[in-house]
């Protein structure tokens, strides 16, 4: 702030942030959604309910997801008051800038099919899923697909106002205002699309895969014995090492690639009034 006087002033604002964010996900599945699957064998229970059921050409996939995510923001803002006798003259400008940089968002998938069991017959919110295959032994799996789509959005903006004060002493008029405001505001998206299965029967997943990095998974559940403790994962820094950068650049996705202007312009007039309803001001 700056007050030479009662008469003038002039405050400055500025505020900056930053938000990194990495996301990391690793999970299996095995999926019962594919019109190929078999029935081998189903248990129902008292109410007619399946409870327990083995099936064929099962979709399994273990994947790893990671999300990079950069975002700026920085705001500039000035104002100003200046009085003279019954004039009053005040002013903002203002700037604006926000980033948010999804950096990365791949995923990597690896995938089997096959006999897979789902026993639903203890009393554990957690259901037994039996696999024919060890989870644990990447030469289980194939290379499924990868998927990675970066975004870039970016927010700009910058306003002026100002606002007029006139005091004055006539009848009931106190006072008149005027001002006006401009803004212009543009937004930039630009974003990345790739799912690809090239890679499928090219890379060796012993290059690429690693052990589910954590050995207290699901330990303090009641999650009976048949539940996946451990199983393969795709390792994302290894991946880029193998398949180098080039192979994680998709195409420029046009659907939500786009910029938007937009400019405001605003004045206004105003009459102050001064008058009484029987002794009330």
């Amino acid at each position: 702030q700056f007050r030479p006087n009662a008469n003038f002033e002039v405050n400055i604002d500025a505020l900056y942030g930053k938000y990194d964010r990495q996301w990391n996900r690793l999970f299996t599945n095995a999926q019962l959604i594919s019109g190929s699957i078999e029935p081998v064998s189903l248990t129902v229970d008292d109410n007619n309910s399946i409870e327990r059921g083995t099936f064929d050409n099962v979709a399994a996939q273990s994947s790893a997801r990671q999300i990079v995510n950069e975002q700026d923001f920085l705001q500039l803002s000035m104002d100003s008051t200046w009085r003279s006798g019954a004039w009053e003259l005040t002013g903002v400008v203002s700037y604006s800038e926000a980033t948010d940089d999804e950096v990365e968002d791949i995923d990597i998938t690896l995938e089997n099919s096959g006999l897979v069991t789902l026993d639903l017959s203890r009393s554990s919110n957690f259901p037994e899923i039996l696999y024919e295959f060890d989870l644990t032994d990447e030469s289980a799996y194939e290379f499924g697909r990868l998927r990675n789509s970066p975004e870039v959005v970016e927010d700009t903006g910058y306003s002026f106002q100002f606002d007029v004060i006139r005091d004055i002493s006539a009848g009931p008029i106190s006072a008149i205002k005027f001002g006006a405001r401009f803004e212009d505001r543009e937004k930039n998206a630009a974003r990345q699309s790739l799912s690809t299965q090239a890679f499928r029967g090219i890379v060796d997943l012993e290059d690429i895969a690693q052990p589910l990095p954590f050995s207290d998974f699901a330990i303090d559940t009641d999650a009976p014995a048949g539940f996946p403790r451990a199983w393969i994962v795709p390792d994302i820094d290894a991946a880029k090492r193998v398949l180098g950068a080039d192979a994680f650049v998709g195409a420029d996705d046009l659907g939500n690639t786009f910029t938007v202007m937009e400019e405001t312009l605003g004045a206004y007039a105003q009459i102050e009034l001064e008058s009484t309803l029987g002794t009330i001001p």
